[in-house]
């Protein structure tokens, strides 16, 4: 019979790891906040954080964590302690990983979006001229986004977080194994959320609408 394990009720986030572990962000509204697992049963602490209310994902035994609004973006090793700055503190941060690969995007001081490709160490092997949310994308094996066409973000996220504001998106497709990029005009009005590659081409859901779209034969030499 399968076990039921309640977690505290100061826990306030939880993730999903690769390898079957719940990573989660425990904050009682103090000076207590931290990233914990649970995995076969055993609850432990990861990393002691300063950051409320973290966006974080765990792979590769170490944790990928930025804050809401103006925060770099940190990769922690939870064994030796120790704490790395992989973006520089920006006024907006987000990130997918695929286990291997982390997919960083940002806005920046001047108000535009920007992004990156970088390895588990740190090490950027793809600059961007564009960016988004995490929510408009996917990365698994090729990256899938989303991308406004208007790429001034002053002040966007919160709109749009908050409803108040749409895009008008294009999709982009990265093969990180070819390091090529093909984008594909997929109309006016769609404001593309988790995009998803399949064999039939990449289906999304247009926030605009709440409705599901296919873009058949997106992949191509995919």
């Amino acid at each position: 019979k399968d076990k039921i394990y309640p977690l505290d009720i100061f826990v306030k986030n939880i993730s999903w790891s690769a390898n079957d572990a719940l990573i989660y962000y425990f904050s009682n509204n103090s000076m207590v906040n931290y990233i914990g697992r649970i995995q076969n049963s055993k609850n432990e602490k990861l990393a002691d954080i300063g950051i409320i209310n973290p966006k974080f994902d765990y792979t590769d035994n170490k944790l990928i964590i930025t804050g809401e609004k103006n925060s770099p973006l940190f990769l922690i090793d939870p064994k030796t302690k120790t704490r790395k700055v992989l973006i520089d503190e920006k006024p907006y941060v987000s990130f997918l990983t695929n286990g291997k690969l982390i997919f960083a995007s940002y806005i920046d001081a001047s108000g535009r979006w920007g992004s990156v490709i970088m390895n588990l160490s740190g090490q950027v092997l793809k600059i961007f001229g564009w960016g988004t949310f995490s929510e408009k994308c996917s990365f698994k094996n090729i990256l899938v986004c989303g991308v406004p066409k208007n790429q001034t973000a002053f002040d966007l996220p919160n709109s749009w977080y908050e409803l108040n504001r749409n895009f008008t998106d294009n999709l982009i497709i990265f093969d990180t194994a070819k390091m090529t990029l093909k984008e594909i005009g997929v109309g006016d009005n769609f404001d593309i959320l988790s995009p998803q590659a399949t064999q039939m081409g990449i289906i999304f859901t247009n926030r605009t609408d709440s409705k599901i779209y296919l873009a058949p034969n997106s992949l191509g030499s995919y």
